[in-house]
């Protein structure tokens, strides 16, 4: 038995992942279950197909847990340049669909406001 949804990985509402994550689990432990042909589905199969699931997983953990938290600058200034960069505010409302950018742009404060230094450049 393979967990999934709420039972593998809980995230508040707010981020709206729960069904996200459970897609994404689906998508995972079946292709897991295929590459794994004729040897066993064992404790050592559960434990990959779960890490491979946790690839995804873990970016959407990450991005619901910040939407908890009071927004810091650099969240509050990509807010405030969507507004006005479509580029941005099609980023941002991206994460909510595949989370998995948000490790690498919008969790670092540098690589953000570097992002939307260029973004707002290229809208000019």
């Amino acid at each position: 038995v393979l967990a999934m949804g709420d039972t593998a990985v809980t995230n508040d509402p707010v981020g709206g992942q729960g069904a996200n994550m459970a897609a994404h689990a689906a998508r995972s432990y079946h292709e897991a279950i295929v590459a794994q042909g004729d040897r066993p589905f064992d404790k050592e199969f559960m434990h990959g197909a779960f890490d491979r699931y946790w690839s995804v997983a873990r970016h959407a953990t990450a991005f619901n847990n910040a939407l908890l938290a009071p927004p810091p600058r650099h969240v509050l200034a990509t807010l405030a340049t969507a507004q006005r960069v479509p580029e941005v505010a099609h980023r941002f409302a991206h994460l909510f669909e595949n989370p998995v950018d948000f490790t690498g742009w919008l969790s670092d404060p540098a690589a953000a406001m570097r992002y939307l230094e260029e973004a707002t450049a290229r809208a000019s």
